[in-house]
């Protein structure tokens, strides 16, 4: 759950972690997998599939009081919808489709060339994949890996760690944290907290809708672009579990 690696997930560093640990992922697949997954040895997933967020594919369970743990095999050109679980000993061939939140039981398998929906999933004839196939090179994916990386070094562990040293220059400087008392402390730290969710309901507002001043609706993008970027973006900033929670889901 705390794996820094898990903000990579549906990109190229995700995937060298996990084959790092053992698991056998093809050329051109993405992982959008934020549960990572924990038997990876377990796991081998073929080319150019595709697994959607909020997917579960950890190779063991849970089961009267025991764990048990069991391969997770997915084929080439395949694809996971949103939210589907996949327990172990199942199996996904060749250009299969398992829909969105849908589940495949132990020792489910579907066969080269299906399509599977439902929990637990049976057969369907809907299309999952209605957009066509981008061609996304390896130049591409290597400039999105190091610029993931750098984001990560040069900004997102940096800048917490630099605002707290000029917080304590400054309280030190002025003997503000001397001087301060228990209530005013708590007067700073509820400014902070509601100021920080002002601040973050406008960025759920207007980022998004920066982002999309470089997209367009009906057009296909290859992933690990700018245009790849400004949709991920999107996703993250659109959908605040935060603010689901402190506004009951609604509208």
């Amino acid at each position: 759950r705390t794996a820094p690696v898990a903000m990579f997930s549906g990109g190229p560093v995700y995937n060298l972690y996990l084959r790092l640990l053992g698991a056998r992922i093809g050329a051109n697949t993405v992982l959008d997998c934020q549960v990572l997954p924990v038997c990876t040895d377990l796991i081998s997933v073929g080319d150019n599939t595709i697994l959607r967020k909020y997917t579960m594919a950890l190779g063991y369970k849970a089961q009267s009081n025991f764990i048990h743990t069991g391969p997770i095999t997915i084929g080439n050109n395949a694809f996971v919808g949103e939210a589907s679980v996949l327990d172990i000993e199942t199996h996904m061939g060749d250009d299969t489709q398992l829909g969105h939140a849908s589940t495949l039981l132990s020792g489910q398998r579907v066969p080269d060339g299906k399509r599977y929906h439902g929990s637990p999933a049976v057969e369907t004839t809907a299309d999952y994949c209605p957009i066509e196939r981008m061609e996304c090179g390896l130049i591409r994916t290597a400039i999105f890996s190091v610029l993931e990386l750098a984001a990560l070094v040069l900004v997102a562990v940096p800048a917490p760690i630099l605002a707290l040293y000029a917080w304590e220059q400054f309280t030190g400087a002025t003997g503000t944290a001397a001087s301060m008392s228990a209530l005013s402390l708590l007067g700073v730290s509820a400014a902070s907290f509601f100021g920080s969710i002002v601040v973050g309901l406008a960025a759920v507002y207007v980022i998004p809708r920066l982002c999309m001043m470089f997209l367009k609706p009906g057009v296909t993008y290859p992933a690990f672009g700018f245009h790849y970027l400004m949709q991920s973006i999107i996703l993250r900033a659109s959908n605040s579990e935060f603010f689901c929670l402190l506004f009951g889901d609604s509208s």
